[in-house]
């Protein structure tokens, strides 16, 4: 999916940067919020709330800790809609929305151990992409569980962008 069709754009190699139609998200929604949002999009999978209550608002009692959840959910809800699907049990990030990633265009144009020559381009771009480390700079108050998966994200797409440039 092109950058420009998208709606929603996450940059998060280097300094994190997520518009909205070309407007920044990052004043609009609290820091935590935000942080779910980039752990929803970079898995890609569906979770539990009481993964996500853990995994942001670890240091809170488990009800506390979902009452914050709900609170950040509704706030993304109201700024980024249908990109996420959400259900009583789970949240899951929609990938049949429109959205732009730069984690996920550099994971699928390395995800090919066989590369063709003619895919060069495509392997170029994608490493362009890597502007710098994983969500730099960004941190979240008391979620040592977010900051731990940051860590290791970084590593992996570390990695990924060091065999790109080897290819």
């Amino acid at each position: 999916m092109g950058h420009m069709t998208a709606k929603l754009v996450l940059s998060l190699l280097g300094t994190a940067a997520i518009t909205l139609d070309g407007e920044k998200i990052s004043g609009q929604v609290p820091a935590k919020s935000e942080a779910l949002l980039c752990y929803l999009a970079v898995t890609g999978q569906v979770h539990t709330r009481e993964k996500l209550a853990a995994l942001l608002w670890g240091d809170r009692p488990a009800d506390k800790a979902r009452a914050n959840l709900r609170k950040a959910l509704s706030s993304l809800r109201s700024v980024v809609g249908d990109a996420l699907t959400i259900t009583r049990q789970t949240v899951a990030f929609n990938r049949e929305s429109a959205y732009w990633l730069d984690v996920g265009v550099l994971e699928s144009a390395l995800a090919e151990d066989d590369a063709a020559s003619d895919e060069l381009d495509a392997l170029h771009e994608a490493v362009a992409l890597y502007r710098g480390e994983f969500l730099e700079g960004f941190s979240v108050r008391q979620a040592l569980e977010f900051e731990e998966w940051v860590l290791q994200e970084r590593e992996r797409l570390r990695q990924l962008a060091i065999q790109g440039l080897h290819r």
